[in-house]
């Protein structure tokens, strides 16, 4: 500052000022005013106090000495000093709002890092609850604040989640909820959550890079947590509503689809309880055929109806063994019943499959809902092709067995292909009433054969109409089988 003011008056003079020390007085006070703005009100004091001391001793007579004149001229020293005071309290003002602008600048900045953070956390946990959201929020609230560690309790008193070091919070006031403004001189202090669903807090221990962002942590923790368990109750919700409809979807199918074996049995039952029709040896053979026949097409409906009720219930229990691919095509044929046009369905199988891991009741239902699918969607008098290959997946051994049903029907439209296999969808055949059935076949035979490790798929066929292939996982060869075999 001495420095400055020494350059200052060397200057005034080489510009031959001194003879009018209003104008050197004029400089000084921009010298003066210079100190305050670039630093405080200290250093304007200073500089008011040089700035005069060199304008008495070289522009004020008589010259050379600190003696004033004219008392007139001790109003510069005050003024200099008014100038500095005023200037430095301006200046503070303003270099304080400039930081304070700034830090709520770079604190706004952090909380919208924080809300994305919780958004992505609480979005990522969302399926698994609002526990494993309240873990994911302890630690972006971590993360963003830079604390040490941190939790979350929620109602009950089971810590949700920790982030960091766990030992760092243990004495966390958790009963006491201390709010940040007061709390402890050392250790984790306790912020109330404000959730509308559940009473939790949030704990952080020390040091963080924000300390006043910890109640703003916790009230976007609590729109989180609310939004996760609104989440909860809309999925809860959801499928209520789909366990009503299904199971009101189910009871009319399985009206529907029982009433014509019924029926059919306590006609045939009826016309056997009357003497003439039991003396006559061919209608009662007939009846009592119709009666076998429909029994088993009643009992195969009920079981496919209860293996779809066990898959919607996650309960489906599978018995399986090795089973030849024949011994599946077999199945299917016996669960298809008499009822169906089974003089329609071409077998091809091929030789030397392997033994594929199933069970052989449920595989049975599952490719005969395909063959059912495909007679019901072909037209009258139009094969149905069945053949059954190894399925290599790139070469070598085979590593599924691949039973695909063709039909000569309509196919199934691109858009489509994943809905044929939702509950109770069907597609109309082009140009005619909808077939009869459920809208179930393709949705049970898809979920047994992933029960299995398989799958069924869709493809359109090189003639037109459908593919529909059922694929079962197939077991190791058996060396002693292929020897016997061979």
């Amino acid at each position: 500052m001495l420095a400055a003011v020494g350059g200052v008056t060397w200057g005034v003079r080489a510009l031959a000022l001194a003879d009018t020390p209003t104008d050197a007085a004029l400089v000084y006070l921009l010298v003066v005013l210079a100190a305050t703005t670039a630093s405080d009100v200290w250093t304007g004091a200073l500089a008011s106090v040089l700035a005069t001391f060199a304008l008495n001793m070289f522009f004020l007579p008589p010259l050379g000495t600190l003696t004033i004149a004219n008392p007139e001229n001790w109003f510069a020293l005050f003024a200099f000093l008014v100038v500095a005071v005023v200037a430095g309290q301006l200046v503070g003002r303003a270099r304080l709002r400039t930081r304070e602008a700034l830090r709520r600048e770079a604190t706004t900045r952090a909380l919208l890092a924080l809300t994305e953070r919780l958004y992505a956390a609480a979005s990522a946990e969302a399926g698994d609850g609002p526990v494993a959201v309240a873990a994911a929020v302890a630690r972006a609230c971590g993360e963003a604040l830079g604390a040490t560690a941190c939790a979350i309790r929620l109602e009950g008193g089971a810590e949700a989640g920790v982030f960091g070091d766990a030992a760092a919070l243990a004495g966390a006031p958790w009963a006491a909820q201390v709010a940040p403004s007061v709390r402890p001189a050392a250790g984790p202090w306790v912020v109330p959550i404000p959730a509308r669903q559940v009473t939790a807090a949030l704990a952080v221990a020390p040091p963080v890079r924000e300390p006043e962002m910890v109640s703003a942590a916790a009230s976007l923790a609590a729109a989180a947590l609310d939004r996760a368990f609104a989440a909860r109750d809309l999925a809860q919700a959801a499928a209520a509503r789909e366990r009503e409809s299904f199971q009101s979807a189910l009871l009319s199918s399985v009206s529907h689809e029982l009433r014509t074996p019924l029926a059919t049995i306590q006609l045939a039952a009826t016309a056997l309880m009357r003497a003439e029709v039991w003396r006559d040896e061919p209608a009662r053979g007939e009846l009592l055929a119709s009666l076998d026949e429909e029994s088993e097409r009643l009992n195969d409906r009920i079981r496919n109806l209860l293996a779809m009720s066990e898959v919607q219930a996650g309960s489906l229990v599978l018995r399986a063994d090795p089973v030849e691919p024949q011994e599946v095509v077999a199945a299917a044929m016996r669960h298809l019943g008499r009822a169906a046009d089974r003089a329609r369905i071409e077998v091809e199988v091929a030789p030397a499959l392997p033994l594929v891991g199933a069970d052989l009741g449920l595989c049975g239902i599952a490719l005969a809902n395909l063959l059912d699918n495909a007679l019901k969607y072909s037209p009258a008098a139009a094969p149905v092709r069945l053949s059954v290959r190894g399925d290599a997946d790139g070469g070598g051994e085979a590593a599924a067995v691949a039973f695909a049903v063709a039909d000569l029907g309509p196919g199934v439209a691109p858009p489509e292909v994943e809905r044929v296999f939702e509950r109770f969808y069907r597609v109309p055949a082009a140009g005619a009433e909808r077939p009869s059935g459920t809208g179930l076949g393709l949705t049970i035979s898809r979920a047994l054969a992933r029960a299995h490790g398989g799958d069924v798929g869709y493809r359109d066929g090189p003639a037109g109409g459908a593919v529909f292939t059922l694929r079962l996982p197939a077991l190791a060869p058996d060396p002693g089988r292929m020897a016997r075999a061979s």
